[in-house]
Formats: structure tokens, sequence, C-alpha cells
């Protein structure tokens, strides 16, 4: 859960350090958490391409004639349209 956070008064740099020391611990925080999940993105980005790589390999191995009302060819991977 993302926590609301309210700057307090400031009235000399001792605060305006003590908020800009507050702030970079937020900013940190949140690269990390973009961080983590790009990675997430990237695993599942790998997975896909894994994925239509295997199933573009079966189908040029079978010789069958790919039913284009079902597969979306998109730079060489394929998406099927099933749900």
């Amino acid at each position: 859960p993302i926590k609301k956070y309210e700057n307090s008064s400031i009235r000399n740099m001792k605060d305006v350090d003590t908020e800009l020391s507050l702030l970079q611990i937020r900013v940190d925080n949140f690269e990390r958490v973009i961080e983590n999940q790009m990675k997430v993105l990237f695993d599942v980005a790998n997975n896909i391409v894994a994925a239509n790589i295997h199933r573009q390999n079966n189908f040029n191995q079978s010789n069958e004639t790919m039913d284009t009302q079902n597969c979306l060819v998109i730079n060489n991977l394929l998406f099927s349209k099933d749900k």
C-alpha cells in the first residue's frame, strides 16, 4: 500500500536537508520497486519469446498450413488469438 506523506513546515536549512533526505529515501525505494517490476516484465517477455520460437519451430517442422484466423505474426513471433 502507498502511504501518504505529508511535509512538515520548513523553518531552516536543517529542515530542508531532512526533507531532502526523506525524499531521497522515497525515490530510492521507488527505483527499487520499478527495477523489480522491470525484471519481472523482462522475464515474462523472454518466456514469451522462447515459447514463440519453440512454437514456430514446431510449426515449421510439421509442414502444416497455419490458420491465419487463429494466429497473429508480429516480428516473427506467434501470438494466438484464441482465448
